[in-house]
């Protein structure tokens, strides 16, 4: 009885954890603008590395074309920071378990 109220405990916890993060990398060989908001006239944040691996929270649901390339605005972490970045200079980052 004990072996089975810690079976479903366990099962219960692996039932609530968190997907992995999304990562993203940089594909902008000048840096990539991160802004406060959805769109080129937003203030910018900061510039991050072309390379740099990012964390994704969201995309926004329509796709635009900046500088003829086409993604959709997307929210990101990078470090302590959160902002949003065009899309469309992010690539797939590899995963944990491709390293």
């Amino acid at each position: 009885m004990k072996a089975a109220a810690i079976s479903l405990l366990i099962l219960l916890l692996l039932s609530c954890a968190k997907p992995d993060a999304v990562r993203a990398v940089v594909n902008a060989p000048s840096g990539l603008r991160m802004r406060s908001a959805a769109d080129t006239s937003s203030p910018v944040v900061t510039v991050i590395a072309h390379g740099t691996t990012v964390t994704v929270l969201r995309e926004t649901g329509e796709v635009v074309t900046i500088s003829g390339v086409q993604g959709k605005w997307t929210e990101i972490q990078h470090g302590t920071q959160t902002g949003w970045v065009f899309g469309g200079f992010l690539g797939k980052a590899a995963a944990a378990s491709d390293l």
